[in-house]
């Protein structure tokens, strides 16, 4: 069986899309995602997850697209979202986050 897990864990990383959208996942996000350091989109909407936001999300510098919309997730949005430069898409729409958004753009040159 261990060399499953080996197989399977060195597979994942090749991974650069994920879309689990609707599947009435319960729980918490594993901190180990972030570990995905290839991903390029992450979607987790409507499901019944719960928890923070890992912090280490945020060191997933390829993402372009998360969507962790309509789910129960709570606490601040994590700090290092800020370095996430590529994304482009970001919906944590309907959850039960709180405090200020710490991405911030550059103001626009006139």
């Amino acid at each position: 069986m261990n060399g499953r897990d080996d197989y399977f864990s060195s597979t994942l990383e090749l991974a650069t899309f994920i879309d689990l959208s609707a599947n009435s996942l319960t729980g918490e996000i594993s901190v180990e995602l972030g570990n995905l350091m290839g991903l390029g989109s992450l979607n987790f909407p409507g499901n019944l997850l719960t928890g923070k936001i890992p912090e280490n999300v945020g060191n997933m510098e390829l993402l372009e697209s998360l969507d962790l919309s309509i789910n129960r997730f709570y606490g601040a949005i994590p700090s290092s979202f800020c370095n996430l430069n590529f994304l482009n898409h970001l919906n944590l729409s309907y959850n039960n986050s709180d405090g200020e958004n710490p991405i911030r753009y550059p103001a626009p040159k006139l």
